[in-house]
């Protein structure tokens, strides 16, 4: 592709490093503002090639990919992921390197009503927005930028060549003299924001509208690298706050639990590729939440990573804040593909609702178009993940395993009506038993449970854990058990 032929190879190695040195803080509790911002482009390539760069604002006002098509035509009418869009992208001029190593880098754009990509140039056409905002971010394969815009205005549609700011700047007089007459029509003034000479410029022009074009230009200087990258992509699922985390368990230690209803994934769909229905993760998600109790109680945050492994193809999984999988992404912004160990845990049960929905190297789709989701694929994950693992029916037989600590053990089983969990079913984790207690993760944060018939048999530890006293365990309506353990 013409976009990535001109791109240095020692500037890919430069930035997959930055990338490499993004340290995520306490992921599993929200993260924090950090120095930096960043884009994995090796990933973004693999949507496509065609993305040299992104626009991108730390408010998120500005937020596009910016393409490098063989003309200048080809992404007139299409998104970044090649889809069909009205207004299409932010696109570099053809000729153009795409490494924005050019003294004038030429960038076009529809500015639409509201959705086109330069839809916010409109903005800059007001004084006072421009002292507000003046500069933007510019992501690259080779490194970021800062883009400090220093003139704004607007010129008759018809007019292909004033706003050319390299039409006479072969000298530096010259290009002094077509500098002062772009900024002296410019609706704002921003002196420290002028390029001396030799200096990069990028400018942003509008295409499509019969009236007028507008035009924003600014200064392109690098940025250093930081040690702390957020992902601009992650960014927005990476900060939603969460009641997921570590609870300890009076004489059984640290047990991780998550709720299928927690506020980062609950409300994302949660089908197989065929289906027409948009069920909710945080309505059907028990069974993948409860897995995913049992293998973060076994396995290291970097251990989780081997789920990579189990997916179609090995191509790992990707997901978005508006689906637990690619078949049912509006595909409106880039997918989150997880590919650090923190991300992993943060992540996991929606990443085995992922695995559930057909996207693993087995063909199985666990998740039914009908009602429910089954747990037919955690005999392979376990093995797969290298545990050990038993089915059993037996319920005194599964509390005499856990009553075992000689070994780290939790059992998966089935709750069904007439359980002091639910109306219907509902998978459960029974992660401990002593000599009068055994305990559970219940994947449904949910302390009403005074709503089922049994329910007044649950003594609840915190959101998520319960215990049940072990001499009325046979009463509690389970069966199906898997236990699972670390060798």
């Amino acid at each position: 592709m013409h976009g990535i032929r001109r791109r240095s190879g020692a500037g890919k190695r430069c930035f997959r490093s930055l990338i490499g040195l993004w340290l995520v803080c306490a992921l599993l509790s929200g993260v924090s503002a950090l120095a930096e911002f960043g884009a994995d482009f090796d990933y973004l390539h693999t949507i496509n090639p065609d993305i040299a760069g992104w626009l991108y604002t730390e408010d998120g006002l500005v937020n596009q990919a910016v393409l490098q098509g063989q003309d200048n035509k080809t992404y007139r009418k299409l998104r970044y992921n090649r889809s069909s869009y009205y207004y299409g992208s932010v696109f570099m001029d053809c000729d153009a390197s795409a490494d924005f190593s050019d003294p004038v880098t030429l960038l076009y754009g529809s500015p639409g009503v509201e959705d086109g990509p330069f839809s916010f140039l409109r903005d800059y056409m007001e004084k006072d927005y421009c002292l507000a905002h003046p500069s933007l971010l510019l992501l690259t394969p080779e490194g970021n930028y800062d883009l400090s815009l220093f003139a704004a205005f607007s010129v008759p549609y018809g007019d292909e060549e004033s706003w050319r700011l390299n039409r006479e700047t072969g000298t530096k007089a010259a290009f002094e003299k077509a500098l002062k007459a772009q900024t002296d029509r410019s609706v704002f003034s921003l002196p420290e924001n002028l390029p001396r000479y030799g200096d990069r410029v990028v400018v942003m022009v509008t295409t499509g509208d019969s009236r007028q074009r507008m035009v924003v230009m600014g200064r392109l200087t690098a940025r250093e690298p930081a040690a702390d990258v957020t992902d601009i992509f992650k960014r927005e699922l990476d900060s939603r706050e969460t009641g997921n985390g570590m609870v300890a368990i009076p004489g059984a230690g640290q047990f991780m639990v998550y709720a299928q209803n927690d506020p980062v994934y609950a409300r994302m769909t949660f089908e197989v590729a065929i289906s027409k229905k948009f069920r909710i993760f945080g309505h059907g998600g028990c069974g993948p939440t409860a897995a995913a109790m049992v293998l973060a109680n076994l396995l290291t945050p970097e251990e989780l990573t081997r789920l990579d492994q189990l997916s179609e193809n090995g191509a790992g999984f990707s997901f978005c804040s508006c689906s637990v999988n690619q078949y049912h992404c509006n595909r409106y912004h880039i997918p989150y593909h997880p590919s650090r160990p923190e991300e992993f845990q943060r992540y996991l049960p929606i990443l085995l609702g992922n695995l559930a929905t057909g996207n693993n190297c087995w063909g199985i789709k666990a998740r039914g178009t009908g009602w429910g989701t089954s747990l037919t694929y955690i005999e392979k994950v376990a093995e797969g993940l290298g545990l050990q693992i038993e089915k059993n029916t037996d319920l005194q037989e599964t509390v005499a395993a856990l009553q075992d600590h000689s070994k780290k053990r939790l059992a998966l089983t089935c709750a069904t009506w007439g359980s002091p969990f639910t109306l219907s079913s509902h998978f459960e984790v029974m992660c401990y038993a002593d000599d009068e207690w055994v305990y559970f993760l219940d994947p449904l944060r949910d302390n009403n449970y005074a709503k089922n018939i049994t329910g007044s048999l649950v003594e609840v530890l915190a959101p998520g854990v319960v215990r049940i006293p072990l001499a009325k365990i046979s009463e509690c309506n389970l069966s199906s058990y898997y236990i699972i353990e670390r060798p």
